[in-house]
């Protein structure tokens, strides 16, 4: 923390060579929600920013939040640091690995690629010759979860037609590779991972296209060591109407989900839409932009009970205002 304060302390010293700033920013919700909130509640938070550009073409990001729902500060600043040769990020950051593998849908090798989880990240990412790296790990400074020694490391890239992506992470010792290319009008996405600590692997094949008004996509994951997965998706668009269909099947049944999504935009300022999945069960919703604010309310059935959805279980009101 320290050193985070000098830091800040830094970049306005220096305001008189380089071009140096602190913005806030952030969104607050004030809402009643019958279920999930059991009451009102109030939600969002609040950012400051400060940045500072130097002549070498170095800059430096420090973000600190605080949570408006239960008033708490972030456990450590997000600073992030670039260069004209890489970037270094310390805070909340999502994994090199986890996230520049471009893994196909449905695919289980056993244990999942980790994501941050409130605990304290050290990227470094850079580019050589169109070919982005990213190298993290866990600093175990706040909230850690893994060693300090488990890296997490992801390559992504183009060559011509083919795009491609990689990652390494010491947990669970996952590797997996992918490689994608457009042909005949599909877009089509080939991915290996692999877990030496659960023995299990996975292929995935990924394919879509595009008709008109119409967008289809397919999946289909063989995972040796446990079920495969696949699915099938459709969207159409027509004029302010748009409506999403998909269906997701694991072999023997289990996990099985039909669902169908529906919008509408009235004007510009107002949309409505309704969906159903056999997971998830029934939700419906309306929007009105006011300003700069949105007032919603919404009915989410929730069947599976996990309150982690796009809209809170049970009726909920609510207004947004950004600042």
């Amino acid at each position: 923390m320290k050193k985070v304060l000098l830091t800040t302390s830094a970049l306005v010293a220096f305001a008189g060579y380089a071009a140096a700033e602190v913005s806030f920013g952030g969104e607050v919700t004030v809402g009643y929600n019958d279920l999930e909130e059991s009451g009102f509640y109030l939600d969002g938070e609040l950012n400051i920013t400060g940045t500072a550009e130097f002549d070498n073409g170095v800059a430096v990001e420090v973000t600190y939040g605080l949570d408006l729902y239960d008033g708490s500060f972030d456990a450590f600043p997000t600073v992030t640091v670039t260069s004209p040769w890489a970037t270094l990020t310390v805070g909340t950051v999502e994994y090199s690995g986890t996230d520049m593998f471009a893994i196909v849908d449905g695919m289980n090798a056993g244990a999942d690629l980790r994501e941050e989880n409130d605990e304290l990240i050290a990227r470094v990412d850079a580019t050589f010759g169109g070919i982005s790296v990213g190298v993290s790990f866990d600093t175990g400074l706040v909230n850690q979860n893994w060693s300090t020694n488990d890296i997490s490391v992801g390559v992504a890239g183009e060559f011509g037609a083919f795009s491609f992506s990689a990652v390494y992470d010491d947990v669970n010792t996952m590797f997996g590779v992918q490689a994608g290319t457009s042909f005949g009008g599909f877009d089509i996405s080939v991915a290996y991972l692999a877990s030496d600590a659960t023995g299990d692997d996975s292929i995935g094949i990924g394919l879509g296209t595009t008709f008109g008004n119409v967008g289809i996509a397919a999946y289909y994951a063989i995972n040796n060591g446990n079920a495969d997965e696949y699915g099938v998706s459709a969207d159409f668009t027509a004029g302010a109407a748009s409506i999403a269909v998909w269906y997701e099947g694991v072999e023997g049944g289990a996990g099985d989900d039909f669902g169908v999504d529906v919008e509408y935009a009235y004007n510009d300022n107002i949309n409505l839409g309704a969906g159903y999945s056999d997971v998830d069960s029934f939700y419906v919703f309306g929007t009105m932009m006011v300003g700069d604010a949105t007032i919603g309310v919404s009915y989410n059935d929730d069947g599976d009970g996990d309150m982690d959805d796009d809209y809170k279980a049970g009726v909920d009101v609510w207004m947004t205002l950004p600042f």
